[in-house]
């Protein structure tokens, strides 16, 4: 089982003119929650993928990576099951994504969000202000008190949740 792993830094490369190889596989139940960072992962070749979430494989993470592909290669695939991963800051060309048989297979795009607070008139740092978020829906996102730089926590936003029906835009965010 592939449970609760993290891979940093790595570079993979796959090629084939005849058999479809992936770039990474994540498939089954029981992989869930693994972490791929710092990542740059190509693949080339009919029917190959940088990326494939299958099987109900969930709550996995890939941040700060690279998908890139050439020929007739898609960069992410998702393919049969239901479940959700998140692609936290990546690189990749957004018509190269497929769906298979997973309507409610979801994936999370998101991105990094660093807020400063400094006062309009003075233009000094102001500490202990909160920032709070709200989703394009009116979700709540978070509530974070500024430091002595008037900076919060780095907070990771949705972009979008997208689907083989769907893809569901989560911003214009409100933040108060």
């Amino acid at each position: 089982n592939a449970f609760n792993n993290t891979i940093d830094n790595i570079k993979i490369k796959t090629e084939s003119s005849l058999k479809p190889y992936n770039g990474i596989t994540f498939s089954g139940v029981t992989v869930k929650e693994n972490v791929i960072k710092h990542a740059d992962i190509w693949s080339r070749g009919a029917s190959s993928q940088s990326l494939l979430f299958q099987n109900s494989a969930t709550e996995n993470k890939i941040i700060d990576t690279d998908l890139s592909s050439i020929l007739n290669s898609k960069v992410l695939k998702v393919s049969q099951g239901t479940g959700k991963n998140y692609l936290l800051n990546l690189t990749y060309d957004n018509e190269r994504v497929t769906f298979q048989n997973a309507n409610s297979y979801n994936i999370y795009r998101q991105w990094y969000l660093n807020v400063t607070v400094v006062d309009e008139l003075t233009h000094e740092y102001i500490a202990n202000a909160n920032v709070s978020a709200n989703d394009s829906d009116g979700i709540f996102t978070f509530s974070e008190l500024t430091d002595i730089t008037g900076k919060i926590v780095t907070q990771n936003i949705t972009e979008y949740i997208q689907n083989q029906l769907i893809t569901k835009f989560l911003t214009n965010y409100t933040f108060n």
